[in-house]
């Protein structure tokens, strides 16, 4: 399974790679620059799709930062009570 994964995830790398190299119109010698390139774009594509919900809770809790309970209660459509 894991050599199996292996030859997938090397088979992409070599697409990606083989597309950033057309699109620089194909120059000659930098064959292992594209290869890496290609590398780094698809790990970070990994990570970013391996972990959705960090990414999320991150921002909810970045848009919480500095408020009291009750405004996000408020914004929430929640009423909070009048002596709070």
């Amino acid at each position: 399974m894991a050599k199996e994964m292996t030859q997938q995830m090397e088979e992409q790398i070599r697409t990606r790679a083989y597309y950033l190299w057309e699109a620089d119109g194909c120059p000659q010698g930098r064959d292992w620059e594209y290869w890496m390139k290609a590398t780094q774009e698809l790990e970070l594509q990994s990570e970013a799709s391996a972990a959705p919900g960090m990414a999320a809770s991150r921002k909810k809790s970045s848009n919480t930062e500095g408020r009291s309970p009750s405004a996000s209660k408020r914004r929430n459509g929640n009423r909070a009570p009048a002596y709070a």
